[in-house]
């Protein structure tokens, strides 16, 4: 009897801690991630806490509208104060050379009585290190659920990716802080574009004017699709000087940052700069589009960054322009486009005719400031700005 309890004992032990051996590059690993099926629960296993995972319908209005493409269930907790359940999955498949990245996306939410929900994400190494993490932080919101997203690139060393969700209740008698649509994807990091010419734009597939334009852009989060729009529908006003017939913007979800690499090291050297610019617009229902750009080293340390911030405007177009110098340990550009929906079905964040050039830095004229003092107390700085060209002087 007392071998049976321990045969018994050793196999709770052992699933209890499962690690799921189902990594494919490119697609979700994580099991029952979306809740649509009574039997997903299964696949979390809780690590502390009195309280269980339960699943609710958005028709009870308890998250507000239902994510787009996020199905008609989502969890939540109940018959306690905590709890924290977590899942595990074997990415020893997935993780090759030091070119590899993670996708992480979910919905967080809440009823609006403070109960809160956090995700943690952990990437490991054989010995059960903690390599890589992303912690969203205690969230709470009221009947509204929000898009969480983070991605990163990921050494070989990782063997095991771990997600836990812990449901903290503040008030009332259920655990309302609410997940859904979590994803995790590990994939190829695109190799950077070896493009880079002195004095020409190093952006590839920059005025959409072909289709296969978009195939330049990586997805690194978010849901929805990039799309070109035509000038002739009237969304973004009149087209720009030069700009072509189509721009882009974003449809079929909530928000998506794509991304294209370019090396630039051959380009670097002493006295480089870069001229950068865009246009940007909306509809003028609140979405937005921002545009990053960073410069990095050869270990990926950010050197030089520029941030258009969100952008909204009314069917018209902005030129948005930047530049500045840049350091010789340069070897890599990343240049980021977000699209953030706030209404409506498509996000009516647009841009076009992206231009980013890298070259040698102009001379810049002498520059002078003489003090000149009045009455004895008040001083005037003049800046004097003297461009000359001596071609032949004479002084007499």
């Amino acid at each position: 009897m007392k071998n049976l309890i321990k045969i018994v004992l050793l196999i709770i032990v052992f699933f209890g801690g499962e690690s799921f051996a189902n990594c494919v590059s490119g697609v979700n690993i994580l099991n029952d991630s979306s809740f649509e099926d009574e039997n997903s629960l299964n696949s979390w296993n809780k690590v502390s806490g009195s309280a269980n995972i339960l699943r609710a319908n958005y028709s009870t209005e308890w998250a507000g509208d239902a994510p787009t493409n996020s199905g008609s269930y989502f969890l939540y907790a109940s018959g306690g104060n905590e709890v924290t359940v977590e899942q595990t999955v074997d990415v020893s498949a997935c993780i090759g050379a030091d070119n590899m990245e993670y996708d992480f996306s979910a919905f967080l939410g809440g009823y609006g009585d403070g109960d809160t929900i956090a995700v943690k994400l952990e990437f490991k190494d054989e010995n059960n290190n903690t390599v890589i993490s992303y912690n969203s932080g205690d969230f709470t919101s009221s009947k509204e659920m929000t898009l969480f997203t983070n991605s990163d690139l990921l050494s070989s060393d990782i063997k095991s990716a771990t997600i836990s969700l812990t449901f903290t209740k503040v008030t009332g008698t259920d655990i309302d802080g609410y997940v859904d649509a979590i994803s995790l994807i590990i994939k190829e990091s695109p190799p950077p574009n070896s493009s880079c010419t002195l004095g020409t734009n190093i952006i590839n597939g920059n005025s959409f004017e072909n289709v296969d334009s978009l195939n330049n852009w990586s997805k690194i989060s978010g849901s929805a699709n990039l799309v070109r729009g035509d000038y002739s529908t009237g969304w973004a006003g009149d087209e720009p000087s030069g700009a072509g017939k189509y721009f882009l913007y974003a449809s079929n979800g909530d928000m998506v940052t794509v991304t294209q690499s370019v090396n630039i090291s051959e380009c670097m050297g002493s006295d480089i700069g870069y001229d950068f610019s865009t246009f940007l617009g909306g509809y003028g229902d609140g979405d937005t589009i921002a545009v990053k750009i960073e410069f990095k080293d050869k270990n990926s340390n950010i050197i030089e960054s520029y941030n258009s911030g969100d952008f909204s405007s009314s069917k018209k177009m902005t030129l948005f322009t930047h530049s500045d110098s840049l350091s010789n340990n340069i070897e890599t550009m990343t240049i980021s486009l977000s699209f953030k929906r706030v209404n409506g079905s498509d996000i009516d964040g647009y841009i076009d005719v992206i231009s980013l050039i890298i070259r040698k830095n102009t001379n810049g004229a002498d520059t002078i400031k003489p003090i000149i003092t009045l009455n004895g107390n008040d001083r005037v700085d003049l800046e004097i700005i003297i461009q000359i060209k001596v071609q032949q002087q004479r002084i007499i």
